[in-house]
């Protein structure tokens, strides 16, 4: 992964062109089912898609906050 994209920050933001996603009241997401069967060609067994969107809301890659949160942002 590393010689293929430089990192693992590059390798995950190649999925959005490095912009934001901004959604709401999901666990999962197209993106996280990509992502989850991409990690799984690299060996990676114990992912699933609800790990890997709760991985990138934490990175800041999922922009999940309710509307009413002091953190939430329109696109």
């Amino acid at each position: 992964m590393q010689a293929s994209y430089g990192g693992f920050d590059d390798y995950i933001w190649r999925f959005t062109g490095r912009h934001v996603i901004y959604e709401t009241g999901m666990t999962t997401s197209p993106l996280s089912d990509a992502i989850a069967a991409d990690l799984k060609t690299y060996g990676m067994r114990f992912i699933g898609t609800t790990i890997v969107y709760a991985y990138l809301q934490s990175i800041g890659v999922i922009n999940a906050h309710e509307p009413g949160c002091f953190l939430h942002r329109e696109r």
